[in-house]
């Protein structure tokens, strides 16, 4: 896992923590800017004579890692509704089962295919 993947982790688990304050402006903001930078990074492995290939594997990792991403969010948002409301929700337990599962697969799709 790259640091920008874990960069994108904390900010949306930011944007979970403050989403009942702030009525969805910050998970706006975060997805705007989360999906300019995904577009600059396409855009950049063009640039730099990536083969097709190369890209398809890019955009899948991609959209594996925003699944990871967004269980950060949900953690977030749960851990803002508890301050909130005083009720936590189970699903914090399963969403960090599947954070670590998503980790280890990741970590697999790098070692295996070098990226």
């Amino acid at each position: 896992m790259e640091q920008i993947d874990i960069f994108w982790a904390a900010g949306w688990f930011i944007a979970g923590l403050i989403v009942f304050q702030t009525k969805g402006q910050s998970k706006k903001l975060l997805s705007i800017l989360s999906f300019f930078f995904s577009g600059v990074s396409i855009l950049s492995l063009f640039r730099n004579g990536t083969s097709i290939d190369e890209v398809i594997t890019y955009i899948g990792i991609g959209k594996i890692t925003g699944i990871f991403t967004t269980l950060f969010y949900l953690i977030g948002a749960n851990i803002s509704r508890y301050n909130q409301f005083g009720e936590m929700s189970p699903r914090i337990f399963l969403y960090l089962i599947l954070i670590l599962v998503l980790w280890i697969v990741l970590d697999l799709m790098f070692t295996i295919f070098g990226i």
